[in-house]
């Protein structure tokens, strides 16, 4: 690659990263990169509408009626996106970059509803990260508000508890299989 398509490259960079910095609604054309999961056919089922741009790397994607995408979080041009569907839920988490060196990369996934997770509990709050001495396993619900995503604490661990942690997340995915038997299809249980 010579120095005018790294320019060029360079230039194609800086003007994806200029203008995603605002809301995306549906009327916007925003890029995809091809690799999608579950699959292209389960973001169409939503109404996503895809067509072909003139990078082979992309597509170009028409969000559905009254969903967005939002501000970008990222430096230089690689970005994080979060699409919301038209109840303000998160529904997608999307990465898409274009390098300098030539090309575009990324990803879209769609989230499921119900997942299992654990966070830290802190003894104090604090604005810098600390190792915290807990861990709490729970079962959050996307639909809900993020501090209110809680569906079922499963129980408390100690960091050290590898055992104890194993066995929660069991519990968990028991408890999952059998209230929301297909609760890791990203596609069940948001209507």
């Amino acid at each position: 690659m010579g120095f005018g398509d790294f320019v060029k490259n360079a230039v194609a960079a800086l003007r994806f990263a200029i203008g995603r910095g605002d809301d995306v609604s549906e009327s916007r054309i925003i890029k995809f990169a091809k690799t999608m999961h579950p699959s292209k056919e389960a973001f169409e089922s939503l109404g996503f509408e895809f067509s072909e741009s003139n990078d082979s790397d992309t597509f170009e994607v028409k969000l559905p009626e009254g969903w967005r995408a939002s501000n970008c979080i990222g430096l230089g041009a690689r970005h994080y996106h979060n699409i919301y569907d038209e109840k303000n839920r998160r529904r997608v988490w999307y990465l898409y970059g274009v390098s300098p060196f030539g090309g575009a990369y990324g990803c879209a996934d769609l989230l499921c509803r119900y997942i299992i997770a654990d966070k830290p509990i802190d003894e104090k709050e604090c604005e810098y990260d600390d190792e915290a001495s807990l861990t709490v396993m729970y079962i959050a619900d996307r639909a809900l508000q993020p501090r209110e995503c809680c569906l079922r604490e499963i129980g408390i661990y100690d960091e050290d508890e590898w055992e104890k942690e194993e066995e929660l997340g069991e519990q968990a995915w028991k408890y999952m299989s059998e209230n929301f038997p297909d609760w890791r299809n990203p596609l069940a249980y948001w209507d």
